[in-house]
């Protein structure tokens, strides 16, 4: 989608496909469409309650606008992502033949409400042509959207393409994490994933380390090295740092290129096809990243970035239900299920970021279980904290984002449940939590640090559409992540 700012009232602009935005329920002075279409837009909508009732065409008589929409997109039910939505069904609904829109966005104290609208477009307009693979002589559709400020006071211009910027980055992030998440696993594996970082990061304010699994096995990554064991592709750790402060913070993903489960194998045609997805905790890690390009480092804090990478597959190699492993922490896990990979890759991670780079916070995200999907649904993730301090940073940015998660419990009672007769504890816990046991096998490894979890199974990739996200990677976490660290700064 191609922005622009236009000093020019909405009435004076010669093109007449215009959208009306409506900004609360009572208010239609805002972001409407002045003289019969903002009228017509007002009794449309008079009638509506529902979010799925908020955007509909209209017919601008008395205006000399061929096509117009009106839109109300906030109310006291809705968030961010439900401004999302909005802004998907406007460009579902724009007619294939129109590709340039009108909106009148004064003044500048709603452009906060504007800009997940604005961002709800973008992600519609997300396609998978665009990574090259189909044949298709129908290209990806490019809209333009102008927005008419109605005024050529430099304060307001200014305003105005701060917002755009903050829009740019913001979707530039979550369309990285889309794409590597959507690229076929032949084109992505650890080492296409570390070399991508390499590229992406060159010459930025950000460093990146790449570590091969000889620097693994030196280190006492022997969990991670244990996943990749049956796989030809090599396993990497990639290592990326913003800042330079004495406060630590570390975001870890899960950064499985490709999951078959091992020797513990999932069902090829229920379970597998998707298997590209589980390292959409790592993509959302890099789409962060992405974001923080230009940035100026703080000087008072270093956020680490780790992106633990690996495909898990069977082979002669392949580590073995009954194999036991000891860790960069020290601990050893005894193997009951090689398809719970995820959280051995990111145990050494973990002990890495706490004991040898000094962070005393972790977020972890990671397509982790089945059982959270199972409890939540497949467009909601679950999150897990210890460190109230720590949980109450990560719920406001939550918040802020409007991203959908739900806060579960770190039940003290199911911790037994990873208790192990031969090692120090086990890799699977019973039949039921599994998305808790999870987690909590996870915590067992940050030490004194304060701890989270995001298990986001579920919403980083879906089956069919849902909201403004097409069938595919979503991106998720990413403006969570976003929202966590510009809270920090």
């Amino acid at each position: 989608m191609k922005l622009s700012i236009s000093p020019a009232a909405l009435e004076k602009t010669r093109h007449r496909n215009v959208i009306s935005v409506a900004f609360g329920q009572k208010s239609w002075r805002i972001f409407t469409a002045s003289g019969p279409l903002g009228q017509a837009a007002k009794k449309r909508h008079q009638l509506l309650g529902s979010p799925d009732e908020m955007v509909s065409e209209i017919i601008p008589e008395g205006t000399s606008h061929r096509w117009a929409m009106a839109v109300r997109t906030k109310d006291a039910r809705m968030n961010a992502e439900d401004s999302r939505t909005i802004g998907a069904k406007i460009v579902r609904k724009i007619p294939s033949g129109i590709n340039r829109i009108d909106i009148e966005a004064v003044p500048p104290s709603s452009w906060k409400d504007l800009l997940p609208v604005l961002e709800g477009m973008e992600l519609a307009l997300y396609d998978q042509k665009h990574l090259g693979y189909k044949k298709d002589p129908k290209k990806p559709r490019i809209l333009e959207v102008v927005l008419h400020t109605g005024t050529r006071s430099p304060s307001v211009r200014s305003e105005a393409q701060a917002m755009l910027s903050e829009f740019e980055r913001r979707m530039e992030a979550v369309k990285t994490a889309r794409i590597l998440v959507d690229t076929p696993p032949v084109d992505m594996g650890p080492e296409d994933l570390a070399t991508y970082v390499r590229d992406r990061f060159s010459g930025t304010e950000i460093s990146v380390r790449i570590r091969d699994e000889k620097w693994l096995r030196d280190n006492g990554f022997n969990l991670h090295l244990a996943v990749s064991s049956g796989s030809e592709r090599p396993p990497r750790l990639i290592h990326l740092t913003w800042g330079s402060g004495p406060r630590h913070v570390a975001v870890i993903g899960k950064g499985v290129t490709f999951d078959s489960g091992g020797l513990s194998i999932k069902h090829p045609n229920k379970y597998m096809e998707d298997m590209k997805s589980d390292m959409a905790g790592a993509a959302a890690v890099l789409g962060l990243f992405d974001y923080l390009r230009g940035m100026e480092p703080p000087k008072d804090m270093t956020i680490h970035g780790i992106a633990a990478a690996t495909d898990n597959m069977p082979d002669a190699a392949s580590i073995k239900p009954g194999d036991v492993i000891t860790g960069h922490a020290g601990k050893s896990v005894e193997i009951l299920n090689t398809d719970a990979e995820g959280r051995l890759v990111l145990a050494d991670s973990i002990s890495y970021a706490v004991r040898d780079l000094g962070a005393d916070r972790v977020l972890t995200l990671a397509t982790l279980t089945g059982a959270c999907m199972v409890a939540l649904g497949p467009y909601t993730a679950g999150w897990f904290a210890r460190g109230d301090r720590w949980a109450r940073t990560i719920s406001g940015a939550i918040n802020s984002s409007g991203e959908s998660f739900w806060r579960m419990p770190l039940s003290e009672n199911l911790r037994s449940a990873l208790k192990s007769p031969i090692a120090d504890m086990k890799n699977v816990g019973g039949s039921y939590g599994g998305a808790i046991t999870a987690a909590l096998f996870l915590e067992a490894f940050a030490g004194d640090a304060s701890f989270a979890h995001m298990d986001i199974a579920g919403p980083a990739f879906l089956s069919s559409s849902h909201g403004p996200y097409s069938k595919g990677a979503t991106g998720f976490g990413v403006l969570t992540l976003i929202e966590l660290v510009n809270s920090l700064s």
